[in-house]
């Protein structure tokens, strides 16, 4: 379980508080790589009333690669659900593919979310990363 909660401290209009869960399963083949598959739920409320909802499945496999290095590939499926606007009810399918390495890590990953109604089109939107970092002993 996660949750988050931003206050504003004279407006209570743009608050915002989250709650995520995500349960799952891994399996680590001897030698090999581990396969992972869990499922989540969000609810995220803006201004103290229910704005979205979201639920949906994550796979990932990593490969190790020797030296303490991994390559890893994950691929995701979400439904969002709005409370007040279905216009903007979508599925998000997105897949990454990255390279960790004992002290730095970086990835490429993109899909696209696509609002469930056609005369909606114009909400969806492609999604692109390029996550690139580092953690390195003091």
């Amino acid at each position: 379980m996660l949750g988050n909660w931003r206050d504003n401290f004279n407006s209570s209009l743009f608050d915002q508080t989250a709650v995520t869960g995500t349960a799952g399963i891994s399996h680590a083949v001897a030698g090999g790589p581990v396969l992972s598959l869990s499922g989540q739920f969000q609810r995220f409320w803006l201004g103290h009333q229910g704005y979205r909802s979201g639920y949906g499945a994550i796979a990932r496999a990593t490969l190790p690669q020797g030296g303490g290095t991994a390559l890893s590939f994950q691929g995701q499926y979400f439904r969002y659900n709005y409370d007040n606007d279905p216009a903007k009810d979508a599925d998000r399918i997105t897949g990454s593919v990255d390279y960790s390495g004992k002290h730095w890590f970086a990835g490429i990953g993109g899909g696209r979310e696509r609002t469930i109604r056609a005369t909606s089109g114009h909400l969806g939107h492609v999604v692109a990363a390029a996550p690139i970092g580092g953690e390195f002993p003091l």
